[in-house]
């Protein structure tokens, strides 16, 4: 029986020192044992959360691409914004926007180096007349809830992928294949 006892402990020692050493598990410790390294991410998940609202309103106001390789987005996040301002001048139309005030609800952080926010956004647009810059539409206010989600690369956290719900809509579940998809 002490010979049996002995083995599974063995056994037991020998699987937490194999999972230890898998590729960035010392990294999931020290960021779920060490509260600092969460806090000091969080403000990072902000900080890039707030560059990208205030980017993607210049970028709508303007059509200009002046500051793309800073802005914090996955390619494909890029190309769907630019996309839609395309749409918008080939209309002669520009949206602008203005974020008024941002409110996070809620950061999840699934591994060290992914997350997603919640956060609740106020934005004034306006259409313009893209050559007189005239206003053809009146000044409005949009209350939006927008579940950002983002990834850690090259050092900084990067937003792969962004749903926009009208505030107060019951959110669903983060997609699993999201998730995976970030891997």
């Amino acid at each position: 029986m002490k010979i049996k006892l002995g083995l599974v402990f063995v056994g037991l020692i020998i699987a937490c020192l194999l999972s230890f050493l898998r590729p960035g598990a010392y990294d999931h410790y020290r960021f779920y044992t060490h509260g600092y390294l969460k806090k000091q991410e969080t403000e990072a998940v902000k900080g890039t959360v707030k560059l990208f609202s205030s980017r993607i309103s210049g970028f709508y106001s303007t059509g200009f691409v002046a500051g793309i390789n800073t802005f914090p987005a996955e390619k494909m996040v890029k190309r769907r914004i630019f996309q839609d301002i395309r749409n918008w001048e080939e209309s002669n139309r520009l949206l602008v926007m203005d974020r008024d005030k941002s409110t996070f609800k809620q950061i999840i952080f699934y591994a060290p180096d992914t997350a997603s926010a919640e956060v609740d956004e106020n934005w004034f647009v306006v259409f313009q007349d893209r050559l007189s810059r005239q206003y053809i539409s009146a000044k409005k206010g949009n209350i939006l809830t927008v579940r950002y989600y983002l990834k850690k690369k090259w050092g900084r956290w990067i937003i792969i992928e962004y749903d926009v719900y009208n505030q107060g809509d019951k959110l669903p579940p983060v997609p699993v294949e999201r998730v995976l998809k970030w891997e």
